[in-house]
């Protein structure tokens, strides 16, 4: 019987979760290997059910993943269906699903002859996904893992106009509009050449489709009077959009556990030397720019 928790595999939208490069493969392999993490092995084009397992052992040099099994669950007569099959492992490491796909090599003894004990052997997986939703993670920014948003001004192509980051997650981000830049954004507008500078990346070019607008409850502790506009991340290459997530997971696990991300600049409102206060004000609402454009600051 299949274990009702273990995870599905997907099967859309995967390219713009790939991660091809062989080290960051290894690095998340890794992971799931000291954790002990619950892997679900799918058998393409078999009846074999859905079983569970762990990675026992890596060989790079060799190119191999033994993946002990669960013994209750394998039986002689499912043993070839492991055999030159594409299996699919799916696994969920802090909340973000990991998948891939490698060939079954046969179940191995720890000596590497073919035997029935519970031990699977994969070929290398030459890329693996890092699936995380909408749902997993949306965190506000924190003062050790800051992030900027620079917009275009359309009426001068030269400027561009920095607001506030509200909150971030792997798929949107939501921002502040100054209350004296006029209307905010509609719905559904869509907020071409956007430049998003994270903590730990370079910056990130990217087209932002509206998706909400809203203001905050006046009854609510510290409610603020900028609309907040909601968008989702368009024309954002993969690469930008892995950025956008390990930072989202980075920034989450140090909030965790209270660690600091990168050598944070002092926040304005935190500063207590006047000169200080004004250093960190002026670092926040300018940004270098390689193109030679100036920056307007946010009102």
């Amino acid at each position: 019987m299949p274990h009702a928790l273990l995870p599905e595999c997907d099967h859309t939208l995967l390219d713009q979760y790939e991660v091809d490069d062989r080290f960051e493969c290894l690095q998340w392999l890794s992971r799931l290997n000291a954790g002990g993490v619950e892997l679900a092995l799918h058998v393409a084009d078999h009846g074999t059910d859905c079983i569970s397992g762990h990675i026992q052992d890596i060989d790079e040099s060799a190119g191999t993943l033994d993946v002990a099994l669960d013994a209750d669950w394998l039986s002689h007569s499912a043993s070839d269906a492991f055999k030159h099959r594409s299996i699919t492992a799916v696994a969920v490491l802090d909340a973000v699903k990991i998948q891939f796909n490698a060939i079954g090599l046969g179940l191995q003894a720890r000596d590497g002859t073919e035997s029935s004990r519970p031990l699977l052997r994969l070929k290398w997986p030459d890329r693996l996904y890092r699936l995380q939703r909408r749902n997993a993670y949306r965190i506000t920014p924190p003062p050790f893992a800051p992030a900027s948003l620079w917009l275009a001004t359309p009426d001068e192509p030269a400027q561009e106009r920095r607001v506030d980051v509200a909150d971030i997650s792997a798929t949107g981000i939501a921002f502040r509009w100054p209350a004296l830049a006029g209307p905010a954004p509609a719905q559904g507008k869509t907020l071409s050449h956007c430049r998003l500078e994270l903590a730990g990346t370079i910056p990130i070019r990217c087209d932002l489709v509206v998706t909400d607008i809203r203001t905050d409850d006046p009854a609510a502790e510290r409610p603020d009077p900028r609309t907040r506009v909601g968008c989702r991340f368009s024309a954002i290459d993969p690469a930008s959009a892995r950025a956008v997530q390990m930072y989202v997971d980075a920034a989450q696990r140090r909030l965790r556990t209270r660690k600091p991300l990168i050598a944070a600049t002092i926040p304005p409102g935190q500063a207590t030397d006047p000169a200080q206060a004004l250093a960190a004000r002026q670092t926040r609402n300018s940004a270098p720019r390689s193109d030679g454009h100036r920056s307007a600051q946010s009102t």
